[in-house]
Order: structure tokens, then sequence, then C-alpha cells
């Protein structure tokens, strides 16, 4: 039942009042399977951003024409240790200074409130060529240097990825006490926070499009001339109450200009 708020005068049962569906989308079938490519999520995402940000990393804060610290900057899959060992550099084709990603400890939270968020230990090692590290303070400290232009750019850059709007705090920084070949290890390790697009988003859709009528009448309406252009009354539809309220599956029908 319809009751004019102004006049409190019943206007019509459920089943006259009426008005024009409002389509949601128009779909080409009543349902189907998505197959489409699910975008790169999660862990992947913070890497490309961090990867992106240690090329850029350069010797004076703030001026974009100083010089890049870093020549190599990879994924860590093993070149670090393979530079450092005993029996001496195995590692060919690196150009230093040098930077590599590692990610450890990388996991998934299990309640059902965080699903699809994970954690992970982010380490970033670089290692320095300074042939004669001892020579003054300013070069013996270059590795705690380097660490804090990091850092800084890390505090500056990261808040404009997405990904790493959630976590990217420092939790360690540390340095190798031995190694020769005029190279100087360094490592920090970063709390990483992430999440992944679940691939159920798109995955096996049925897609519908709803119609329903609004929840109003054109007499409610407070301002006519803007809201009611055409000049419509409660009664004007066509279509009756129970029959504009239900779901339609396949294409989208004709939109007569009798249901406006």
């Amino acid at each position: 039942m319809i009751i004019d708020k102004k006049s409190k005068k019943v206007i019509s049962e459920n089943n006259r009042s009426t008005s024009a569906p409002v389509i949601d989308e128009a779909v080409e079938s009543e349902s189907y399977v998505s197959y489409q490519q699910m975008p790169t999520t999660g862990i992947i995402n913070v890497f490309e951003a961090i990867k992106e940000i240690l090329a850029d990393v350069r010797w004076e804060w703030g001026n974009p024409d100083s010089p890049r610290i870093f020549n190599t900057v990879q994924l860590d899959d093993g070149q670090f240790e393979r530079i450092v060992r005993k029996t001496g550099n195995l590692e060919n084709g690196i150009a230093f200074p040098a930077v590599f990603i590692h990610f450890i400890n990388i996991r998934w939270l299990k309640p059902s409130s965080r699903v699809r968020e994970g954690r992970a230990e982010l380490r970033v090692r670089f290692i320095m060529n300074r042939l004669n590290v001892h020579d003054d303070n300013k070069t013996e400290s270059e590795g705690f240097y380097v660490a804090e232009r990091i850092k800084q750019d890390f505090e500056e850059k990261g808040p404009k990825y997405d990904c790493l709007k959630e976590r990217l705090s420092l939790d360690y920084f540390d340095q190798v006490n031995s190694f020769d070949d005029s190279l100087q290890p360094w490592w920090m390790n970063w709390e990483v926070w992430f999440k992944e697009t679940s691939v159920w988003v798109s995955r096996k859709t049925t897609r519908r499009f709803i119609v329903h009528p609004p929840f109003t009448n054109h007499a409610d309406q407070s301002d006519p001339e803007v809201q009611n252009v055409q000049n419509h009354n409660n009664l004007d539809h066509k279509i009756k109450y129970d029959e504009a309220t239900k779901f339609i599956p396949g294409p989208l029908p004709p939109v007569s200009e009798e249901n406006d």
C-alpha cells in the first residue's frame, strides 16, 4: 500500500505501485565461466615496487642529477652467497655496487577475516666495492650511509605504492665482519605486509542484472521540477510492482519509452 506523505491518502495497493525498472548491467548470457588473466598481486607487486625504488637510490638525497648508487638490482637467487663465499667470488656479470632482494618466511594469515593477507621478511643485501675502505672515517662509514639512503627512499617513496602502504618497517641492519676482494657486504631486514586478489572474484561467476522499482513515490519528491521533469505521477507506469521486482537472467531486454 502506498500512502502520500503529504495528504496521508492511500494512492494505490502494492501491486499497482509501479515505476521504471533500474537496470544494473547488460550481459550476453545467463551465466558463463571467466578465464581472463588475473592481475599480479601480493608479493609480486612488493618485489616490483622495491626493485623500482632501489634502482633509483642516489648518492645525494633530493638531487635527481646525482649518480645512482647501485649498478645492479636483482632478485637474490644465490648471487649473494656465491659472491661472499670463502673460496672466492664465483658470480659473473655483476656490476658493483650491487643490491639483491630476498624474501624469507613468506606466510599468509589464517583468520577468515584476513583471508588473502600475507606477511614476509624482506632482506635487502647490498655490496659496495670501495678499494680503500679505511682511508678516512667517511669512507669507513659508507655502508652505513648507503643503508640510511635506502631507508630514506623507502620512507619517502614507499607510500606512493599501494602494495607498500600497510607495512614497510625496518627491523634489522648488519654487516659482514670479514671479507676481501675489495667488496663490503651489508644487509637490512624489513617487515612487509601484502594482499592478494582472489581468483574467485571473477572465476565461474554467474552474471545477473537486477530490476527493481525505486523505493519512493513521485509525490514524495521535494523538487519535482528537477527530480520529475516529465511530470509523472504514481500511476503513470504500466509495469506493476510485482512485475518490476525480480531477477532476470540472460541478455538485457529492450527498454522502451513506456518504461521510462
